[in-house]
């Protein structure tokens, strides 16, 4: 399945994976295009915001926001709300 969001970000859950699918370089997030581990099963519907948690995306190097902590357990994502829905 994919989805969309409000933001333009595109999401793809394969089995028990989760990848973001890197539409706009300039808006890239760490671990862009790589199948994370999901630790949830995650609820998409459209007009709300997705929570995915994945592994730790401390191993991926700094993003906007900064360094991940490197003791972190999992990642916490919180979409914006989905717009659209692919099977």
């Amino acid at each position: 399945m994919q989805f969309t969001t409000t933001s333009g970000s595109r999401y793809e859950i394969v089995d028990n994976t989760v990848r973001r699918v890197n539409v706009d370089p300039d808006l890239g997030m760490r671990g862009d295009d790589i199948a994370l581990t999901l630790h949830n099963q995650p609820i998409v519907e459209v007009g709300f915001p997705v929570l995915l948690i994945t592994e730790p995306l401390s191993s991926y190097g700094p993003d906007s926001y900064g360094t991940a902590n490197p003791h972190a357990n999992v990642t916490e994502r919180l979409t914006t709300a989905v717009v659209s829905i692919t099977p």
